[in-house]
């Protein structure tokens, strides 16, 4: 049913009855008709069926870590970067070529095994069913298989070669019904796509769409909270007479990688500079948000000569937040001598409501 081409298969009705099954799918639906067995000698025994101890099973079995990788896949990247190094050697194809439907337009988001020159003309190409393979099967849903460029030409007298390719798979990703892009494989020399190879492709494309969708949303997501983030923090540090002052940003959380640690060097006198780092409870835009008005009420009470305490309680009197903001102290230093400055008792790191 999967490969929409005829297939047969005979199955024992108990108690010693037994049938042959024809089945004729096509994008309506399937026609099955059923007929008493009536062929000399047994029925194929299951080690005799076309599937089986052929390279279907070593397919279905090398395909398994996929599936199983596709669901711990975040970014778009991650999704193209485990269908080339598990899909291309299963299934013996040499390019591959990954994109997203955007508008009317079907931008690249990866690939491999093509030149560059190959993808700028790939890169963009209409959803007009009528204009190329990939976009009619996007259009039906279903996938296409061309053996060699002769079938290809066939089926698209009016569609230029545009690689040295010589076979091809095009495999609409859609998830809810709803297209979300294409897959392409690509062959160097004519292939002959089996029924085994039809049977796990059109599946494996529904796998890939479900993983390349959720991982459009956290690109989507990142770029958003990663942007306003950035635009949050201080594009400039002040120059300071007699200091050199330098920033550097490194999140050390997993996934996202942003939310609502921010830093800050405030021009107080022409000789007096503070100094802010902070961290705001979380890793997504609320925390992003968060910390630009913990950033700004800081900034506002230090310039006004707020002392430091003053500062952290007019921004937690101002702000009322329902998130931690965490105001860290360094502790004394270990080893100081007794009546070393050093040595004054100086709060813990702590983790206050502002």
């Amino acid at each position: 049913m999967s490969s929409r081409e005829p297939s047969t298969l005979t199955a024992l009705r108990p108690p010693d009855r037994w049938l042959d099954f024809q089945l004729y799918p096509d994008e309506s639906g399937i026609i099955l008709l059923i007929a008493p067995h009536t062929a000399e000698g047994a029925p194929p025994r299951p080690a005799d069926l076309p599937y089986a101890g052929t390279a279907f099973d070593a397919g279905v079995y090398r395909l398994m870590p996929l599936a199983a990788a596709l669901t711990e896949t975040v970014r778009v990247q991650d999704v193209v970067d485990r269908v080339a190094d598990q899909v291309l050697p299963t299934f013996g194809a040499q390019g591959l070529i990954m994109a997203t439907v955007e508008a009317d337009r079907m931008p690249v988001v990866g690939h491999c095994g093509f030149g560059q020159e190959v993808i700028e003309q790939l890169d963009g190409l209409p959803t007009d069913a009528g204009l190329s393979p990939v976009a009619r099967s996007l259009s039906v849903g279903t996938a296409a298989f061309f053996a060699d460029r002769a079938e290809l030409a066939r089926a698209y007298p009016e569609t230029p070669p545009v690689s040295d390719k010589q076979a091809w798979a095009f495999l609409p990703l859609v998830t809810s019904g709803r297209p979300i892009g294409y897959c392409l494989l690509a062959y160097d020399r004519p292939h002959a796509f089996t029924t085994a190879e039809r049977s796990l492709l059109t599946p494996l494309a529904g796998l890939i769409a479900q993983a390349l969708d959720r991982a459009r949303l956290y690109d989507a997501e990142h770029g958003l909270v990663h942007a306003l983030q950035q635009t949050l923090l201080p594009q400039a540090l002040p120059t300071v007479a007699g200091l050199d002052v330098a920033a550097r940003y490194l999140p050390s959380s997993h996934g996202i990688d942003i939310g609502g640690d921010f830093y800050d060097l405030i021009r107080l006198t022409n000789t007096e500079i503070a100094a802010v780092i902070g961290d705001v409870q979380g890793h997504d835009a609320t925390a992003a948000a968060l910390m630009g008005q913990v950033r700004t009420a800081v900034h506002s009470h230090a310039t006004a000569g707020a002392p430091p305490d003053q500062v952290l309680a007019r921004t937690d009197r101002d702000l009322a937040a329902s998130r931690f903001v965490s105001c860290p102290l360094r502790p004394p230093r270990p080893g100081s001598p007794p009546g070393d400055p050093r040595q004054r008792r100086a709060p813990a790191p702590t983790a206050a409501p502002l």
